[in-house]
């Protein structure tokens, strides 16, 4: 029902394409819910405003025989050819065939009459003065036009009210009535310009409804966008914290795992070392020392006591022919006893000897000895060596465990040392 009474408010205001497009919305919605009543009208007033169009008589005309289908079924006024009539009597006033407007005209009044269309029953009798007066019946133009004239001002209709005017303006030219034309003349400007300041307060107020509601729904276009993008940055924010947390939960495990693995490196080179190393590995060279040259031997003997008791190791660079000149023997008697009897190369002998060292400088770092204030870059050069990574490597390569690894190894040994 909305939408049929906003058609017809769109109809005054001529906003034909809004009008038949809010009926053309209503019609379904009275078939679906069975309202024969609000079809029959909604018909009626659809074939009223398509004839009124004029360039679509033959569909106005289907809408016309549905409206009076209905009207028969219900009982009630079969008023739908009234548009059409109105639209034949237009057409003959046009034309100059005036006594056939007049009772097109007078057929679709007497069906308005049925139905009470005060607005268009005023209309189609304003048109009625105007044919009098065309056939220059002025009495009866005159009667009707007063009649019409206070109709018109008691339901306050301007636009039919200007328009008996202006027919009156002619009525009394017609009859030599000078003050009437004026009068009459006079009113219908006042009329039309009221008309007209009514139509633009209607229009600049439509306007200004527009207007406030696409800002409304650019207002409530933008907060749906911002919902949807703060929906979508949560989401995000969702995924990368829980991608976040499963890599920082692998990394976690991971770190675990490798320290286990650390700790058990650790702890079996720490419980080689509290055995007796030194007397396995003593024995071990005796027993190898017995198969080499009365010069070879030598050459072990000083070579153990050059790294163990001068600890030549811990010269930065030192390489196989410093050691040659101190031991004064040939570069071939030394491979042969480090083969031999270490089953080294000189670097890894070399290394084997700087590792301990550094490892026993880790463990007094440990236990807040005096080396607890050098880094382990510091400990790396004390005992000989020229770089970190040189470092590193050779002391994963004899322990299994990089420094770092070894002195946290330490620390949870030695924490768990304590908690039993």
């Amino acid at each position: 029902m909305t939408l049929l009474n906003l058609s017809v408010i769109q109809r005054r205001l001529y906003q034909f394409p809004q009008a038949e497009e809010n009926l053309q919305r209503a019609i379904p919605i009275f078939i679906e819910l069975n309202n024969q009543a609000m079809l029959w009208r909604a018909y009626y007033n659809l074939a009223a405003l398509i004839l009124e169009l004029r360039n679509r008589v033959e569909e106005g005309l289907r809408y016309v025989h549905k409206s009076n289908e209905i009207a028969a079924a219900m009982g009630l006024p079969q008023v739908a050819m009234a548009p059409y009539y109105l639209y034949r009597g237009q057409h003959y006033l046009e034309t100059g065939y005036f006594r056939n407007s007049l009772a097109m005209f007078y057929q679709a009044l007497e069906l308005l009459i049925k139905i009470q269309d005060v607005s268009r029953t005023a209309d189609i009798k304003s048109y009625i003065v105007a044919v009098y007066s065309r056939l220059g019946n002025f009495d009866t133009a005159l009667a009707y036009a007063n009649r019409v004239l206070k109709v018109a001002q008691e339901n306050r209709i301007l636009r039919v009210e200007a328009n008996v005017h202006n027919h009156l303006a002619v009525i009394h030219a017609a009859r030599g009535d000078v003050y009437g034309v004026w009068a009459a003349m006079e009113a219908e400007r006042n009329l039309r310009k009221k008309l007209f300041d009514e139509q633009s307060s209607r229009a600049l107020h439509e306007m200004q409804i527009r207007y406030e509601t696409e800002i409304n729904q650019l207002l409530i276009a933008q907060k749906a966008e911002e919902i949807h993008r703060q929906r979508i940055t949560n989401l995000l924010l969702m995924l990368v914290f829980i991608v976040f947390t499963i890599a920082l939960s692998l990394y976690i495990l991971l770190q675990r795992r490798k320290m286990r693995d650390v700790l058990r490196i650790v702890q079996q080179y720490e419980a080689l070392s509290e055995v007796g190393k030194d007397a396995s590995h003593v024995s071990n060279k005796t027993e190898k020392a017995a198969k080499l040259s009365d010069e070879e031997e030598e050459v072990s003997q000083k070579l153990q006591h050059l790294f163990e008791v001068e600890k030549i190791y811990r010269q930065q660079g030192l390489n196989v022919h410093d050691v040659v000149k101190m031991l004064d023997t040939k570069r071939t008697h030394l491979t042969e006893v480090l083969t031999r009897v270490h089953q080294k190369s000189f670097n890894e002998f070399v290394n084997a000897y700087r590792v301990e060292e550094a490892v026993e400088m880790l463990r007094e770092q440990n236990e807040g000895g005096k080396y607890a204030h050098l880094t382990i870059h510091a400990v790396a050069r004390e005992v000989g060596f020229n770089g970190r990574t040189a470092f590193y490597d050779a002391f994963k390569a004899v322990i299994g465990v990089t420094p770092s690894e070894y002195k946290k190894a330490l620390r949870e040994i030695e924490l768990g040392k304590v908690k039993e």
